[in-house]
């Protein structure tokens, strides 16, 4: 019973942290590609920022309505 409690507490401390790796990771990824396809468009500085945050922005927003669409 003991083990149980300490494995559960462990859990509780320890699983937003490895949920919010998992998340950043994905989302460094999804940026570094954005930037590529930003940069083989031409796009620099202040323009490419803007460029890399839309991307991103329909990106998630894509997978979220197919998400939805899925759970119907």
């Amino acid at each position: 019973m003991l083990n149980t409690i300490k494995f559960l507490i462990f859990l509780f401390l320890f699983f937003p942290f490895w949920v919010w790796g998992e998340e950043e990771t994905r989302l460094k990824a999804l940026r570094d590609d954005c930037r590529a396809e930003g940069e083989a468009m031409g796009m620099q500085k202040a323009q490419l920022d803007r460029y890399i945050a839309e991307c991103v922005a329909d990106f998630e927003e894509a997978e979220m309505a197919n998400s939805i669409k899925l759970k119907k």
